[in-house]
Order: C-alpha cells, then sequence, then structure tokens
C-alpha cells in the first residue's frame, strides 16, 4: 500500500488544460486502465475512495499535485486551475483564499466554503457545451468537464453562448443527485434546459455572460470586496440612497435583459429573493454571492457607471455620517479585514461598529444570530480592546456583552491571569 506522506507518481495521464474540472482525471483513469471499479480510480487519483463526489472544490490537493502532476502544479494551482474555488476566489480576500488553501492542501475531507459562507450550490448535475465538446475532440481527441459549466447561475457557456447540457441519471434511477460517470458527450443521458428553465437570449444576458469571461481570464477585479464596497458606495451616492439606486438599476435590468429581476433571480437561482438588487446595495453580499455582483454590475455598466480606476484604494469602513470612503483608525480596519477574511457579508463590519446587539445586527445584516455570535466568540480579545477604545458603547451592545462573557469566562478559569481578568472586565 502506498504511503499518504510520499506518494508516488500515478503514471501517464492525459494532461488537464487550465478549466478542466478535476474529477475529469477520475473518468480518464477508468477509461485508460479499464477499471470497473470507481472506488480505486479515486483512491489512484485523490487518495481517497470514491464517495459519490465530483470533487467540485477539490480536497487532498497536495496528494493529486505530487501524484498526478508530478509536482508540475502547486496544490494552490489544482484548486485554482481545476475546482470551482478558482471561480469564488475573485470574491474574497487575500486572507480567506490563503486560509481556505491552506486548509484543502492536506486535507482529506471535502470542504465547499460553506463553514466561511463563500459558495453558491453548483449545478445539480455535470452539464457541458456541445462546442466545447466537439473542440476538445477535434484539439486533443477526448472531451472534458469545463469547471464554469458546474456553475449553477450560468445555463449558456461563456464562451460560445449555447444552453448547457445537463447529464441526467437514467429514467426512474431514485437517486436524485447522481450522474453518470463518463467523459462529457458519452453518456446516453444528456438533456438540454427545457424552455421552461431556460433564460432567452438578451443583450443583458450578453453582457453578463461577458463578465464571467473576464472573470475567468482574472480581469474583473472589481468584485472583490474592498473594490465592491467602493463600486457599491458610488451608485448609492449617485442616485441618492439604496432605494432609489434599487430602483433605477432594476429598470435597465428589464430593459436589458427583456424580464424582470424577479425572473431572473429565480431562472439563475440567485439569492436574495425578487429584492437581490437591493440586497447588494445594502452590501449584504458575501463571495457566493458572485453572480448577483455581475448581474448588478452589468446594469450599471448599461447605464455607464464603471468602475473608477484608482492606483490605491480607500482602506477601510464609512463613517457614519459621510457616505464617502475614508481612512479609519487601526481597529476600524481590523474589524474589516475579520470580516472580509471570513466570507460574512460586507455590511456586518459597518453594523458592528453601530453598536447593537447580536440580534438586531444578525436581523440588519441578514444572518443567523446563533452563527453571528460564534463568529464574534472567535475576535481576538486585541481587537475587542481595540474597538472599545475607539467611542462609547452601551451596556446591551455586542462588544460589551462578549467582553462580559470573556470575563466571566476568564474568572471561572484556574489557568487565567488575575490581569487578564481585570482588563477584560475594564469597560
Amino acid at each position: 500500500m502506498q504511503s499518504r506522506r510520499v506518494p508516488s507518481s500515478i503514471g501517464y495521464l492525459p494532461i488537464l488544460r487550465k478549466g478542466d474540472l478535476l474529477f475529469n482525471l477520475v473518468m480518464l483513469r477508468r477509461a485508460l486502465t479499464g477499471a470497473r471499479a470507481w472506488s480505486q480510480c479515486a483512491i489512484d487519483v485523490f487518495g481517497l475512495p470514491w464517495n459519490r463526489s465530483r470533487h467540485l472544490f477539490g480536497c487532498n490537493a497536495h496528494w493529486v499535485a505530487t501524484r498526478v502532476f508530478a509536482n508540475g502544479l502547486s496544490a494552490r494551482d489544482v484548486l485554482v486551475f481545476h475546482t470551482l474555488f478558482g471561480i469564488y476566489r475573485h470574491a474574497a480576500s487575500n486572507a480567506t483564499i490563503s486560509r481556505y488553501v491552506a486548509k484543502q492542501v492536506g486535507s482529506s475531507r471535502r470542504t465547499a466554503f460553506n463553514g466561511d459562507g463563500l459558495c453558491h450550490p453548483a449545478a445539480r448535475y455535470l452539464r457541458s457545451c456541445r462546442q466545447c465538446i466537439e473542440g476538445d475532440y477535434a484539439s486533443r481527441g477526448f472531451p472534458t468537464w469545463r469547471v464554469i459549466h458546474q456553475i449553477a447561475t450560468l445555463d449558456r457557456c461563456p464562451e460560445h453562448g449555447d444552453a448547457l447540457v445537463n447529464e441526467w441519471p437514467p429514467a426512474g434511477d431514485m437517486r436524485n443527485r447522481t450522474w453518470p460517470f463518463f467523459l462529457p458527450g458519452e453518456s446516453t443521458c444528456c438533456h438540454p434546459l427545457t424552455p421552461a428553465d431556460a433564460m432567452p437570449t438578451s443583450d443583458g444576458y450578453a453582457a453578463y455572460l461577458k463578465l464571467w469571461s473576464r472573470l475567468v481570464r482574472d480581469d474583473l477585479a472589481v468584485v472583490q470586496p474592498a473594490r465592491w464596497f467602493a463600486f457599491v458606495q458610488r451608485l448609492v451616492s449617485r442616485f441618492g440612497d439604496r432605494g432609489e439606486a434599487a430602483s433605477v438599476l432594476e429598470e435597465a435590468i428589464l430593459h436589458n435583459w427583456g424580464l424582470p429581476a424577479l425572473a431572473i433571480g429565480r431562472l439563475l437561482h440567485l439569492a436574495g429573493g425578487p429584492s437581490f438588487v437591493l440586497q447588494e446595495l445594502m452590501l449584504r453580499t458575501r463571495p457566493r454571492n458572485l453572480a448577483r455582483r455581475l448581474v448588478v454590475y452589468a446594469a450599471a455598466q448599461s447605464l455607464g457607471i464603471d468602475e473608477e480606476p484608482a492606483a490605491q484604494l480607500p482602506l477601510t469602513l464609512p463613517p457614519r455620517t459621510d457616505p464617502a470612503f475614508k481612512y479609519e483608525p487601526h481597529g476600524w480596519a481590523a474589524l474589516w479585514s475579520v470580516v472580509t477574511d471570513h466570507g460574512m457579508p460586507l455590511v456586518l463590519a459597518s453594523a458592528l461598529r453601530d453598536g447593537g446587539t447580536v440580534r438586531n445586527i444578525a436581523h440588519r445584516t441578514g444572518t443567523d444570530p446563533g452563527r453571528l455570535g460564534a463568529f464574534i466568540a472567535r475576535f481576538p480579545n486585541e481587537l475587542l480592546f481595540a474597538l472599545r477604545q475607539l467611542q462609547p458603547w452601551s451596556e446591551d451592545s455586542w462588544l460589551s456583552r462578549e467582553l462580559e462573557r470573556r470575563r466571566r469566562q476568564a474568572s471561572s478559569s484556574p489557568e487565567s491571569r488575575p490581569e487578564e481578568c481585570e482588563s477584560l472586565g475594564d469597560i
């Protein structure tokens, strides 16, 4: 049995191109060896038994980089080039990306960004584009699944504009989240989206697809947390308030797409319901809401509003009275970093600054109170001390209550130091 610490090369496998899904390796391994046991092919590639996972977000990346690519790719590049991580990382902070990569490099768990609120669900079934399949056959003799086609908020190929084809299970198969184990186009269970579920072609949809193409080329920095924050602030200030800005953008969407925002949100599986545009303008946005950002950005571009080029972005949170983006003390910058580095809604940074209770802040930001409380409980003491010095806090504010909770916890712990208890209690 091979050691997982020093895996040997798997031998010959066709080289995946950038943007090919990592799960192709299992398919190709089976095709080359004629193996019927899928579990053994998965062990060869991932060092793990097959567990009906398509490995859309990767796992055990160091094993794959060493055993399959013979260290020709780093573990990070394996995740970036061959999993959905390479898509959603564009809307995440650098710290979030580094933390996820470090977690996935040697992990045997199929982590999917859910803990950080990063990913929007992938498509239910593996999907392909007929022109991409034909191009693969012409250029290298076999087709592969593409990462970009597995995004739930796309039903057309950004490169060709063709409707994507679902590889559905055979009729009568009761496993509603299964898929045939073939390369694209080889299964007899290929079904295009039904007209009722397909997005009709329009100028707005074409612009949306072009933004996805730019994103894949790493040419769309506006979706990064700080840049998106600044862009939304510019939109709101341009139209006076969030409600008016949302109305104007929704009118632009209706004109460009030929459908109201409600219908687009339903067809593209966008989180946020009928008011997803307003949700973005309220900064209730996470990296998993990447598609929402692109819809809003395309609508703004159609109105002649684009990201302002800047040599250096402003640093952190806006003051309460001035909507402009200004430099703030270190405590606020650290709070912004903590929020963005954990994939939380961007509005949470300013909501925490306003000093309400956990429940009120959760309601304002669209987060679960229990999850928000657990998130705050992970704040380092140094951050809480820095924030406490920047403004007065009421006794029922989240910060005062969290400091009191930590003081009681430190007092009851036999390992706590007296000076630590004193600093926590000095509110």
